[in-house]
């Protein structure tokens, strides 16, 4: 589950990683839950649950649309892993259905709660052991989380588990080459590609409907563009001005700068979403259906 095959950018990728993550606590030895608490800075929470950074506008509104004409009023809905909330701040406009979500940082539990007040309902719990009956949620989200575990399938298992029958999944990964400084950098044990995707939610009982775009390659200009902000809000901050990366204006305008690099690259947002994503290798980011039990088992010899 090594992700797409390495290139020159991925290796750019690495080395920008390690340099926004050289002050950062690396993942090491048994303390997993000292690095999650101390995963996202201030600065990330505030562009996470903000709206200035177009890649988590797109991100969690492909994920809200697919799950849109899935569910109704009345339905319950689980976000695993929902991190500061952003997702399930995004769910929040679909009309009448119950949100839930489940993290293991209490820093971000303390924060989704904050962001979310009563239109969820946060707990702390693991992934792989949801505090929930069986069969009793309509639809669950995963938004970039397993690729965090130590094993994506136990979990994959127990969202199974939860979900009522013919039960949907909206679920994204990371697609791109896996190096295995990641694991201490940002706690990536894995990343994926359409065929390993594929074959893990058959062995833990779902099969894929859908794909959504995560359109890969404006996706990773986006980024380029996101760390150039990040540059020049730190040289901002020196000379006493706007640090936030989703904030920093260009001298004189109204404009953000990340605002003008996001419309430089939309030609390629534009090719990226004709792309024919059911064939694509870094398509990890689907809608998966829950099988039933006895399906789930036959599926699981024919893989093993």
């Amino acid at each position: 589950m090594s992700g797409t095959r390495c290139g020159p950018a991925d290796l750019i990728d690495l080395a920008l990683t390690l340099v926004a993550r050289s002050r950062r606590r690396k993942l090491g030895g048994a303390d997993t839950e000292a690095f999650y608490e101390d995963f996202f800075s201030e600065l990330e929470v505030d562009v996470l649950t903000g709206l200035g950074d177009r890649r988590k506008n797109v991100r969690l509104s492909g994920v809200r649309e697919a799950l849109r004409p899935l569910v109704g009023v009345g339905d319950r809905v689980l976000d695993v892993g929902c991190g500061c909330g952003d997702n399930l701040l995004s769910l929040s406009v679909l009309d009448g259905i119950a949100l839930f979500g489940i993290e293991y940082a209490r820093a971000n539990v303390d924060r989704a709660t904050r962001l979310l007040g009563s239109r969820a309902t946060i707990e702390r719990a693991s992934a792989f052991d949801l505090p929930y009956a069986s069969e009793h949620f309509h639809a669950a989200t995963c938004i970039e989380v397993l690729e965090h575990l130590t094993d994506d399938a136990a979990a994959l298992s127990e969202i199974h588990r939860v979900l009522r029958p013919e039960g949907v999944l909206v679920l994204t990964l990371p697609h791109r080459h896996w190096f295995p400084a990641y694991r201490n950098l940002i706690g990536h044990e894995r990343h994926y590609d359409r065929d390993s995707l594929l074959k893990l939610l058959l062995r833990t009982g779902f099969r894929i409907e859908s794909y959504i775009p995560n359109f890969p390659r404006w996706h990773r200009a986006a980024d380029y563009a996101y760390v150039a902000a990040r540059i020049a809000g730190v040289c901002s901050a020196k000379l006493g001005g706007e640090s936030a990366p989703h904030r920093v204006r260009l001298p004189g305008t109204d404009q953000t700068l990340l605002a003008l690099l996001n419309r430089l690259i939309e030609p390629l947002y534009e090719a990226d979403a004709r792309l024919d994503y059911a064939t694509r290798d870094a398509s990890t980011s689907v809608v998966a259906r829950r099988l039933p039990p006895f399906v789930t088992t036959s599926v699981r010899r024919e893989t093993q």
